[in-house]
């Protein structure tokens, strides 16, 4: 496929997105955007990622809100085996021993291709530090220690909030800068997979495309090598 047929087909598919985003469709809007993004990426089309992530965070930000909204300022445990498909109603959820972060991935994306709002967290056993681990499995597995909720019994609705913020910060720091450009797009592009709610992830992936495309750019042009049988 060449890259105008390429670029036309995630320039149909942001079009879609943003139809969605102007009738508050934030799933439908999700979705389209997620697919023009991988095609992008796929074609190492940095500019267009620019151009198509700022939506996906829109739509995102509004099903998180959706999500956080349902939940009604409370935290569910889940503590026990899920099923074969996990499929939760609307709110918030905090996972725990003996499930881990792939459960967690398992009923987000089973609860989400439902078009049920959930916002869903998992944590490790405490350390003995006292802090409490939190989890992400996606393209990469992510994970922080943050101090817990107390000795409440009901999870502090707050705490569950600012521990998926700093989850999806820890993987902002653990970022190579080092890398070039497009390499930390790609790692960027693996934390977002695990942590799709975290806003600062989005606007750190558009920094890195930015980056990588002028880098692409003020690459001089390679020659293309001589056959040696032209030179007789």
């Amino acid at each position: 496929m060449s890259t105008n047929v390429k670029a036309i087909r995630v320039d149909e598919l942001m079009q879609k997105a943003m139809q969605s985003l102007k009738a508050a469709k934030w799933f439908d809007a999700e979705q389209l955007a997620v697919r023009a993004l991988q095609f992008a990426h796929a074609d190492a089309d940095f500019e267009r990622m620019a151009l198509i992530v700022p939506a996906l965070q829109e739509a995102r930000r509004q099903r998180f809100q959706l999500a956080l909204d349902a939940a009604k300022k409370t935290v569910k445990i889940l503590d026990s085996e899920l099923g074969e498909e996990p499929v939760l109603a609307p709110g918030a959820y905090l996972l725990q021993p003996p499930l881990v972060g792939a459960d967690a991935r398992r009923a987000r994306l089973a609860s989400l291709a439902r078009n049920n709002a959930v916002a869903i967290l998992c944590r490790e056993p405490t350390n003995a530090m006292g802090l409490v681990p939190v989890v992400a499995i996606g393209g990469v597995t992510v994970r922080t220690r943050i101090k817990g909720w107390g000795k409440a019994a009901k999870v502090d609705f707050q705490w569950f909030v600012e521990a998926i913020e700093q989850l999806g910060d820890s993987a902002i720091e653990s970022l190579d800068t080092g890398q070039e450009p497009d390499r930390q797009v790609d790692d960027l592009m693996n934390a977002l997979d695990s942590v799709p709610e975290h806003e600062k992830l989005h606007q750190a992936l558009v920094e890195r495309c930015k980056l990588a495309a002028k880098s692409m750019r003020d690459r001089p042009a390679t020659l293309p090598e001589l056959d040696e049988s032209d030179d007789a």
